[in-house]
């Protein structure tokens, strides 16, 4: 990893209250520093398992400075740390590039594990719970979206340049997420961090225009330029500024496929440009920035709070919600399920499709986090009727309501145009379906949704 920061003035950031609750605690705790790259480092017992390493990797477990233990592994394997005393240690894990050449994944204390008899369990940074408040606690509807899409002086997406630039990096490749990865790696791989501007305390032009004709900057750089593009594309995409190892610093979050994703291109690049040359070209040398965890995120990089106050107010007016006894064919089997239409769109209580899931390959349960006002999301656990009312659609039209929770799906903070009606919320059964990677299918003959969790979604 590539700790290169901007020079920006260090503000005071308060920080607190408790992260989204999830589910219990299973007696397992799972690492992971990517969605994208797959990686997941579990700690159960006295063991470390690593699992969907890309190659073959270095594993240094080190405490003071001392490598007290090592390991080369491949795939998913485990390293037992039965043998060890308690205490504090650092996983730094090597990837393998070429030759006998190792790139650092993991290194000094980006990981720590904390051993006590027959239990590991992950150290979390003290800034972990300020930023997880910050990022759930921020606008995710209609409005606040179309306002993360518009240009401004530094973040040109209307320029002719970047909306050139932006379409021929969009060729071919497919909407979304990997769109959006295409576009932030072209940043990380083609723009140069400026250590002179650095040294000299003078900051370069930080717009957008500016970075794509230079090719060269700091992190806001790195941040407007992606920004443009991927404006210029449709996508909502917003500018976070905090800190890094103390000093100012910025980043991205991104509206895609439904989740709120956390990007640095900066961090993700290894490129470096002093002494009025390139020193350094080595593109893309990481993902762990790209579609971020917010845990490990939280090891080297700290939010800094900020308003909202000039995005414009969300839509608060209510609209009729019609029922009607939709058909869904379920993995085979056609039953009735009772829904709504909401300007256009069939809906169904969260809670109902939670108990038609509970007995499939992708059961998942929901939780209400009051303290939060978010409704919490984790899948692979059969959900249970008993644990709250899961009232049947009104008989009669209501009228419903952008809902004002928080959506947070498997602890990440998610998207969608969800209405809530006497106090139930309701969400698009395409939504759900995109979110569990479930097919899904509207035959209009038949007035049937087919709905299948043995295949993948398909945006049809």
């Amino acid at each position: 990893m590539k700790r290169i920061i901007c020079l920006l003035m260090v503000l005071a950031l308060a920080v607190g209250a408790a992260p989204i609750s999830t589910a219990a605690n299973s007696g397992q705790d799972v690492w992971r520093f990517s969605y994208d790259d797959g990686i997941l480092i579990e700690a159960e017992g006295s063991s470390l398992r690593f699992v969907n390493l890309p190659r073959e990797a270095l594993v240094y477990i080190v405490r003071g400075g001392v490598i007290v233990k090592k390991d080369t592994l491949r795939g998913t394997a485990s390293i037992d740390l039965s043998g060890l005393s308690n205490g504090t240690y650092n996983v730094e894990i090597y990837l393998h590039s070429s030759g006998a050449q190792y790139m650092s994944y993991v290194f000094e204390d980006d990981l720590q594990v904390k051993k006590t008899t027959g239990r590991l369990t992950f150290e979390d940074d003290a800034s972990y719970a300020g930023n997880i408040k910050i990022h759930t606690s921020k606008r995710t509807d209609e409005q606040a979206r179309e306002y993360y899409k518009m240009p401004s002086a530094v973040i040109q997406s209307d320029s002719a340049e970047i909306i050139a630039k932006a379409n021929e990096l969009s060729k071919g490749v497919k909407p979304g997420i990997d769109e959006v990865r295409k576009i932030t790696d072209w940043v990380s791989a083609n723009v140069w961090y400026d250590m002179d501007s650095l040294k000299l305390g003078r900051l370069p032009a930080t717009d957008a225009v500016s970075t794509l004709k230079t090719g060269r900057g700091i992190c806001d750089n790195y941040s407007n330029l992606s920004a443009a593009l991927l404006r210029a594309r449709g996508y909502a995409a917003k500018i976070i500024y905090g800190y890094s190892g103390g000093i100012g610093h910025s980043w991205l979050e991104v509206f895609a496929d439904g989740y709120v994703i956390i990007i640095d291109p900066t961090f993700n690049s290894g490129n470096i440009w002093e002494g009025g040359k390139k020193t350094q070209s080595e593109g893309v040398y990481t993902h762990r920035y790209f579609d971020a965890d917010m845990r490990a995120f939280s090891r080297d990089h700290q939010y800094r709070d900020y308003s909202e106050a000039m995005i414009p107010a969300a839509r608060t007016t209510s609209v009729p919600a019609i029922p009607f006894a939709g058909k869904i064919r379920l993995n085979g089997a056609t039953t009735d399920q009772a829904m709504v239409n909401i300007s256009g769109n069939n809906r169904s209580q969260l809670r109902m499709l939670a108990v038609m899931f509970a007995d499939t390959n992708k059961p998942f349960d929901v939780l209400w986090d009051g303290n939060n006002n978010a409704v919490v999301i984790n899948t692979g656990t059969r959900y249970a009727p008993g644990n709250s009312n899961a009232a049947e659609a009104a008989a009669t039209v209501k009228n419903a309501v952008p809902t004002t929770s928080r959506l947070i799906w498997d602890g990440r903070l998610i998207y969608a145009d969800a209405f809530n009606i006497d106090g139930s919320n309701y969400f698009g059964l395409r939504d759900i379906c995109r979110m569990l990677d479930v097919y899904v299918e509207w035959k209009s003959r038949e007035s049937l949704i087919v709905v299948d969790t043995l295949r993948g979604y398909i945006n049809n």
